[in-house]
């Protein structure tokens, strides 16, 4: 059983996704096939509130069309200025359509 809350909250589009201090504990994501061909999405989490903010983890889909999921061992993964997920429009070479965080600390925004 888990001393810790743990979170969760689901985007479709670049946005602040997490507010405060917090850890991500894991990730889930969805690659779908566009335009006829699979592609190869990915995805940049933010410390902070603002697509101008560090990037302190990237996610790179496979070429296969499917949800993955990712879990952070050893407490999670420390953002001192909340989350905010960075997903590049659908395009051929993005295909992307949402990913959730699991976390622990800070607020859903």
């Amino acid at each position: 059983m888990s001393a810790s809350n743990i979170s969760a909250v689901t985007k479709s589009a670049s946005a602040a996704a997490v507010s405060g201090r917090s850890r991500l504990m894991g990730v889930y994501f969805v690659n779908l096939v566009t335009s006829g061909s699979n592609t190869q999405g990915s995805v940049n989490i933010r410390n902070g509130a603002a697509v101008s903010d560090t990037i302190l983890f990237t996610l790179n889909a496979s070429t296969a069309a499917a949800g993955t999921s990712i879990d952070i061992p050893d407490g999670g993964m420390v953002f001192s200025g909340g989350m905010y997920i960075d997903i590049p429009t659908l395009t051929p070479t993005n295909s992307i359509t949402h990913v959730t965080l699991l976390f622990e600390g800070g607020v859903a925004a």
